[in-house]
């Protein structure tokens, strides 16, 4: 047994004398902490029969491949048997086989599960945040695109049994088409060219780019401020960070996003959506903006003096109506201006003082900050489809999505951690 330890060790050694002193993966594996993986899936391995393969081993393994643009686990395998420092940072010496392909995916769905990674990727954070890579109060937030594995040309009408309500991101309305392979991607459409994607979502703080946070969600509109507002909270909860300013594109600038930010102590930079040239205040007539709020009398007052009353309110689009008396407009002369109805109507969000707040916000030196700060964002995806290679996903559902989304920012933020280190 004795001669069998020093034998490994020996072989180590000879790994070891290979890898140059300054290469990345020296960097990260000094930024990597996995001790508390084993002791997590201790419970999962049987301590009879053939030994298990090390999980903190299998884990190395997938981070090399992110960390190398290497998404193909067959492909992985074949690079590591060859490639000196790949086996170094695994702790895989001469003489050990590599293991096979299948073992990754037996492992997935046997015993790792989007708990480890996300485990594996909150304490690469934490140790951002003790090489104050962090600052943890100014943050920006976006989702990118990636394919999912299925083909386009395979599709669906969705049956009437199925409850797409059910899941953490639905839909606003049943989907027009979907996938036989992959049910929880969505059909979405990007550059003109649709298809089944996820959304992969960061998190990103703005001192160093360090990403924060990630979320998965189905590539629907809708779920980009819903995957926001979790993980801002988790964020708070599992990270200790504040998060009180907060960047972002268009796609956040509705009323229920800047709402929600302000009941949670949060400055939402971003541009408001404005839509008062839809429906019957198309360009060149009057919008909301010509008209005054009364709130003691809860009213408008259009530009002829006459106030528009609120007269329903509904949750499902969360707006108030407010009504002119049909007999001021008929006899009108901003009439034609105003509207080519009977009476003019304004639909007014629920959340509008939310919005006005956020709209007031830009042009402000902060505002312009937190722009130049988001592009930071754009960086990260730039490298994940570029560098890390994850244009596509090999896993299907939305589970196996997260687990790949989070490898990737795990290995993106070694990548910042092994450079801010002393070679």
């Amino acid at each position: 047994m004795m001669g069998a330890r020093t034998c490994a060790v020996e072989k180590r050694a000879e790994l070891d004398a290979l890898v140059p002193t300054d290469h990345l993966l020296r960097r990260v594996d000094r930024a990597l902490d996995l001790a508390g993986v084993r002791a997590e899936l201790a419970a999962c391995y049987s301590r009879i029969g053939r030994p298990s393969v090390d999980p903190e081993m299998l884990l190395r393994l997938l981070l090399v491949g992110y960390l190398y643009g290497i998404t193909s686990e067959r492909r992985l395998v074949e690079e590591m048997r060859v490639n000196v420092a790949y086996r170094w940072f695994a702790g895989l010496p001469f003489g050990e086989r590599v293991p096979h392909h299948s073992t990754f995916s037996k492992n997935r769905h046997g015993r790792f599960g989007a708990g480890v990674f996300r485990a594996v990727f909150e304490a690469v954070v934490r140790r951002c945040i003790a090489a104050g890579l962090v600052a943890g109060d100014a943050c920006s937030v976006d989702g990118s695109m990636v394919d999912a594995d299925a083909s386009p040309q395979r599709h669906r009408e969705p049956t009437a049994s199925e409850d797409f309500g059910a899941g953490p991101y639905p839909p606003a309305a049943p989907p027009a088409k979907v996938s036989p392979t992959d049910p929880e991607s969505a059909w979405a459409s990007k550059g003109g060219i649709a298809r089944f994607a996820y959304y992969t979502n960061y998190l990103v703080d703005n001192r160093r780019g360090v990403i924060v946070d990630v979320e998965a969600t189905p590539a629907r509109y809708s779920a980009e401020a819903a995957a926001a507002r979790v993980m801002v909270l988790r964020t708070r909860a599992t990270l200790g960070l504040a998060v009180t300013a907060l960047g972002a594109d268009r796609g956040y600038g509705n009323g229920p996003f800047f709402a929600w930010c302000v009941e949670h102590g949060v400055t939402a930079y971003a541009p408001v959506l404005d839509r008062t040239h839809q429906g019957n205040a198309p360009y060149g007539q009057f919008t909301i903006h010509d008209f005054a709020y009364d709130a003691a009398a809860d009213a408008y007052v259009c530009p002829a003096g006459a106030r528009l009353r609120c007269v329903a309110s509904t949750p499902t689009t969360q707006v108030y109506q407010y009504r002119a008396p049909a007999s001021a407009c008929r006899a009108c002369a901003l009439k034609p201006r105003c509207t080519r109805g009977q009476q003019r109507q304004l639909s007014v969000s629920w959340h509008d003082a939310a919005r006005r707040a956020a709209a007031a916000l830009a042009g402000t030196r902060a505002y312009l900050d937190a722009g130049r700060a988001r592009r930071t964002v754009e960086a990260r995806f730039a490298e994940l489809k570029r560098y890390v290679g994850l244009r596509r996903l090999r896993l299907r559902g939305l589970p196996r999505a997260a687990e790949q989304f989070l490898l990737a920012a795990t290995a993106q933020n070694l990548k910042r951690l092994a450079v801010a280190q002393p070679p």
